[in-house]
């Protein structure tokens, strides 16, 4: 406990002064690399460096077939919806931004400053 009475100080001092370090080369960008472009060009085409699999994937997708004998399949034909209809709402305002008791006007006619 006494070595922190006596050096607990200079301690703080220098973590305070590791930190400036630290922020200072952290901000002025010391040691970083360049972010990588989005979009890089090879060869006069433009090819995306980013989503590039979800590319393939799509284009995979594109050559799948579904076969239509699945639907007359009796247990297809056995599955049951269990699904809760949405009952239907009223409409409201024409314009949710217009203040309110201004929502008639604002739907006709564009209100001039």
């Amino acid at each position: 406990m006494d070595f922190l009475k006596q050096y607990g100080g200079y301690m703080a001092i220098g973590l305070l002064v590791a930190s400036i370090v630290y922020g200072g080369y952290s901000y002025l960008g010391g040691g970083s690399e360049p972010a990588a472009p989005l979009v890089s060009r090879t060869g006069g085409t433009v090819a995306p460096a980013v989503g590039g699999d979800l590319l393939t994937t799509l284009l995979s997708l594109h050559s799948l077939s579904l076969d239509p004998t699945v639907f007359g399949d009796p247990v297809f034909r056995n599955l049951k919806d269990f699904g809760i209809p949405i009952p239907a709402e009223a409409v409201g305002r024409s314009n949710p931004f217009a203040p309110l008791g201004e929502n008639a006007r604002a739907a006709s006619t564009p209100s001039t400053p």
